[in-house]
């Protein structure tokens, strides 16, 4: 039988995470949701998902250094990471450059399961290395 694919959810509001989760658990993904990036952080570190999806703000700390942290931490086997934002026109290109897409709130599941599709198989990149970010409006 084949594995579900592992996507560890960050996320600090309680509802969008829960919704995210459910829709990729009825979408055959085994999804692990965290409100602490923290924790989430520990759990990746213990056994690296296939991806990562995280909110840019957050209170505990952004997405990009939740990021950060793990590509220091885990370097070739950090899993993809998928920044979700309401702020993209905010961000500086830098800031998103530690990810390998960026979602633009709100968005649809379908436009999501796209991403993780299209990333699936391809293999992280190191930070410096990474190739331009497209919003999914640029896909």
């Amino acid at each position: 039988m084949e594995q579900a694919t592992r996507v560890v959810v960050v996320d600090d509001e309680a509802a969008i995470l829960e919704a995210v989760g459910r829709l990729l658990h009825q979408d055959g993904f085994q999804a692990e949701l965290f409100r602490s990036p923290t924790e989430a952080i520990e759990a990746c570190v213990a056994n690296p998902p296939t991806f990562v999806l995280t909110d840019f703000l957050m209170a505990e700390m952004s997405g990009e250094e939740l990021a950060e942290h793990l590509r220091a931490e885990l370097g070739s086997r950090c899993p993809r990471i998928v920044c979700v934002t309401a702020w993209l026109v905010e961000l500086r290109n830098d800031q998103l450059a530690v990810f390998d897409r960026v979602i633009e709130k709100p968005f649809a599941y379908c436009d999501l399961v796209r991403v993780l599709d299209e990333l699936e198989g391809q293999p992280a990149t190191p930070i410096g290395a990474r190739l331009p970010w497209k919003s999914v409006t640029d896909l």
